[in-house]
């Protein structure tokens, strides 16, 4: 379990080596939940900005049709897309980095007597070998399950997994309002 020093005594053998360790783990696991606060305020942020270009959407769709409110609308849908594309790459950012902090933190309780993430990724993994194969069918299942609240029995899904899932859709979202006001536009245009 400890590994060997000069001395031939292992890590546990010493009381202050073992202290440090468990400092230093506590520290690390510290800095992965500051990452997580992180990605939960850029959601925060991302989702602010997107309801503000919804809402400049909701006033420019209210005037008098032209050209330019068609083309706005068009801009808007355009830069909604852009942002949701910034955010799904800060959730995979973010992702990223914690699960390089866990790997560490899963080697530094090589050293302990509890290795407690593991054992609850080892639990996790259990009950989603114990669900079945069919992934398609087992995706399509959480998604209705997530839209209508159908209780549970559907698995472990990743929280960056859900966020991206939800970039993407409001992607989509923006995708149909700029299409809606790009063919707007081209008619306005074609018509006269």
């Amino acid at each position: 379990m400890g590994e060997e020093e000069e001395d031939g005594k292992t890590i546990g053998d010493d009381p202050s080596v073992e202290s440090r360790l468990g400092q230093q783990y506590t520290h690390y696991a510290d800095t992965a939940k500051a990452v997580t606060g992180q990605r939960l305020r850029a959601n925060r942020f991302y989702l602010s900005i997107l309801s503000g270009l919804l809402v400049a959407f909701t006033f420019t769709a209210g005037k008098d049709p032209s050209t330019l409110r068609s083309a706005s609308i068009a801009g808007i849908g355009i830069v909604g897309v852009f942002i949701c594309s910034l955010w799904k790459q800060t959730i995979i950012s973010h992702r990223n980095l914690n699960q390089a902090k866990y790997e560490v933190i899963e080697e530094l309780e090589d050293d302990m007597p509890y290795s407690v993430y593991q054992m609850e990724w080892d639990r996790v993994e259990m009950e989603e070998s114990e669900k079945g194969p069919n992934p398609g069918l087992r995706y399509v299942t959480i998604l209705v399950s997530d839209l209508f609240s159908l209780g549970e029995g559907v698995g472990y899904r990743e929280q960056t997994k859900v966020e991206q899932t939800v970039a993407i859709v409001i992607a989509w979202l923006f995708l149909l309002v700029s299409a809606y006001g790009l063919v707007s536009t081209a008619m306005r245009y074609l018509s006269g």
